[in-house]
């Protein structure tokens, strides 16, 4: 009776230590899948912000909407790695919650210098300063995926903490 009582509370799905952080299989596919896409992101970012300074006029709307939207894209995704994680105090959890501060702040100083000189000029000359948080946000986002993948792989060879 006792031992039946144990597997039944013993069934909740296992747990994956993923950089400090525990999280159940589902949690670590998607934190890997949306790793990835900010990876994407970021990568695509840093090219469209670096065409920036050389860029007709007549291209530069159409590119700046492309960059706004995906700098939402990136938004969102580091939002999703902080929240996956529920209340995990791993150190990598503090930096993307940085990485997520630190943009929304470039965000209100180009905002506020694109009221004060026209907004091409603005853009050209405040959006590489994301560069910055995008370069950072980069390699770490590469190795939570690394660290992630490598949970997944560990538990095919011994069964995840549960």
């Amino acid at each position: 009776m006792l031992e039946t009582f144990s597997k039944v509370l013993s069934l909740s799905a296992p747990k994956f230590e993923v950089a400090g952080a525990h999280l159940k299989r589902d949690a670590t596919v998607q934190l890997i899948e949306v790793c990835k896409a900010l990876i994407c992101c970021l990568k695509a970012q840093s090219v469209s912000i670096d065409e920036l300074p050389n860029l007709p006029d007549e291209r530069l709307p159409r590119t700046m909407r492309l960059i706004q939207n995906r700098h939402i894209d990136i938004q969102n995704h580091v939002a999703t790695i902080v929240s996956g994680t529920g209340l995990a105090t791993a150190s990598w959890v503090c930096e993307f919650s940085d990485a997520r501060t630190a943009m929304e702040g470039k965000v209100r100083c180009i905002n506020r210098q694109s009221k004060l000189v026209n907004w091409r000029v603005a853009a050209r000359r405040y959006w590489p300063i994301m560069i910055e948080t995008y370069e950072w946000l980069s390699p770490l986002t590469s190795q939570l995926q690394e660290e992630a993948e490598q949970a997944l792989q560990e538990q095919q060879v011994r069964p995840p903490t549960a």
